[in-house]
């Protein structure tokens, strides 16, 4: 295994691991030999905040990213920071985001919903539309650019641009009205997370529910979602490992059975056959299973600033972006192959 050195780059702002170099700078063996690691905080970039918890990437391959101090947008030279303070973002403790075919920027929040269109920002709350209230988890657009919003007590929300609608415990097939995840597969059903009441979908009308009770799923608190380009689902859940389900069979993937880190996983990101895993647990970082082999990134081995990933986001680079909580900022992997 050839050893990386880490270097501290302002020109690139961050910090940058770089192979076969010969500086003064302290060695650091990484899991892979071709691996560049950069690393952005607050001290050495414009992002806001170092608690950055979301991604999107627009059509000109800027990197959006949401944190506890506001939005931030980064194009590969010069960041973008937009607050309560310089913009009309309700919230700076900002969680979820989404870019829909025409640009717009969909941001959650505590109780909100942004559309930014470059322009114009405007606020949906359940004083001035159908939102129903609670954090927006998460946030996903359909091929027909309805938007799907999981809010944390409000259930599942879906809105045309006009009208909004609301499917929770009490009106729809939805088990438990805490929704942390929601994925949208080809066939245009939706993949619903919760927090106790195990894993839904919605087909056109038709709910389906899958529990401990009734399937082989390992957990009822499903925290993270994907869909593969085959259909299937991967499924990050509390304590109960990853789950994948393919329509039929159920696989689930622990720390007894595989190189997964920890059993419970905070995010869970598919890029052209790769699973990548964040987790939330101290000690555990991110993994990256290809189907066959497991790679795992910590701050014991890698410059990865912080064991808690809330988000992965793969550019079209092949280039590799953590969202790490904890004070982490962001780190971006890259292993040296373009695409």
């Amino acid at each position: 295994m050839k050893a990386l050195k880490v270097l501290l780059t302002p020109a690139l702002g961050g910090l940058l691991a770089c192979a076969g170099q010969t500086t003064g700078v302290p060695e650091m063996t990484l899991p892979e030999s071709q691996e560049t690691w950069t690393i952005y905080r607050t001290s050495n970039s414009d992002i806001p905040n170092d608690n950055v918890y979301s991604f999107a990437i627009d059509r000109e391959d800027n990197m959006w990213m949401v944190t506890y101090g506001g939005v931030a947008v980064f194009n590969g030279i010069q960041w973008t920071v937009y607050t309560t303070l310089n913009s009309g973002l309700p919230d700076d403790y900002t969680f979820s985001i989404a870019i829909d075919e025409e640009g717009n920027k969909w941001i959650g929040a505590n109780g909100t919903l942004t559309r930014f269109d470059d322009v114009h920002w405007t606020v949906y709350d359940s004083t001035n539309s159908g939102y129903p209230g609670g954090w927006a988890q998460q946030i996903a657009v359909d091929e027909g650019g309805n938007l799907w919003i999981a809010t944390y007590g409000g259930g599942l929300a879906s809105f045309d641009g006009d009208t909004w609608a609301v499917y929770n415990a009490s009106n729809s097939g939805l088990p438990h009205d805490r929704v942390y995840a929601v994925a949208i597969d080809h066939a245009g059903a939706k993949w619903i997370g919760t927090d106790g009441g195990g894993l839904a979908k919605l087909d056109g009308e038709a709910w389906t529910v899958y529990n401990t009770a009734n399937s082989q799923i390992p957990s009822n608190t499903v925290w993270s979602l994907a869909v593969d380009s085959a259909g299937g689902a991967w499924i990050g859940t509390v304590r109960g490992g990853l789950a994948h389900f393919d329509g039929l069979r159920w696989t689930t993937y622990t720390p007894a059975n595989s190189g997964l880190p920890c059993s419970s996983v905070r995010s869970v990101t598919v890029d052209r056959g790769t699973v990548w895993i964040g987790t939330r647990t101290p000690d555990c970082g991110a993994a990256k299973f290809d189907g066959t082999a497991w790679t795992l990134y910590n701050t014991a081995n890698s410059p990865l600033p912080s064991n808690r990933v809330f988000s992965i986001a793969v550019d079209r680079w092949g280039n590799t972006w953590f969202a790490a909580s904890q004070e982490g900022g962001v780190a971006v992997l890259s292993e040296g192959s373009n695409r």
